[in-house]
Order: structure tokens, then C-alpha cells, then sequence
């Protein structure tokens, strides 16, 4: 599943996208392309950081729901992220 995760960042009117479930063990730092995105579902995968592009989401105002992953906590640019709920 993680080679096809990197075009996901191609869908540039992208505003909800839900992964959850997939194994993922990473997301690109091309994720911080998608500027429409308003909701981030990453439930039930593998990631143990979240990229530093994550920042650059500046559409995200909604939610990250990354519960039931190993993450060793956020990147620094997250303090950038205006999101209502952040599991």
C-alpha cells in the first residue's frame, strides 16, 4: 500500500481523506501539498511520526484522528496546524 500513497498528493482538491486501516508505516512529505485538506483520518496503521510537511496543511481546521497508531509524538510543525480536535 505505501507506493500508492505517494500520489495521493497529486489530488490537489482533495478535503477529506481517510487511510485508516491500511498498514501504513509512513506518510510522504508530500502530504503537505494538499492545502484543501480539512479532515485527516489515519486510524489503525503503522506510523510512528507524522511528516514534517504535516504543517503546511493549512486547510486543516476540522480534525487529525491518528488514534491506534505507534506515534512517537508530533513534528514541530504541527504547532502550526489550527485543528479543532486532534486524537
Amino acid at each position: 500500500m505505501n507506493y500508492r500513497i505517494e500520489s495521493i498528493a497529486q489530488l490537489q482538491n482533495l478535503n477529506y481523506l481517510n487511510v485508516s486501516n491500511n498498514q501504513l508505516e509512513y506518510l510522504p512529505e508530500t502530504i503537505g501539498n494538499l492545502k484543501n485538506l480539512e479532515h485527516l483520518n489515519l486510524i489503525g496503521n503503522r506510523l510512528t511520526q507524522l511528516p514534517q510537511s504535516i504543517g503546511n496543511l493549512c486547510g486543516l481546521k476540522s480534525e487529525i484522528d491518528a488514534y491506534d497508531n505507534p506515534l512517537n509524538g508530533l513534528p514541530e510543525s504541527a504547532s502550526k496546524l489550527q485543528v479543532q480536535i486532534l486524537y
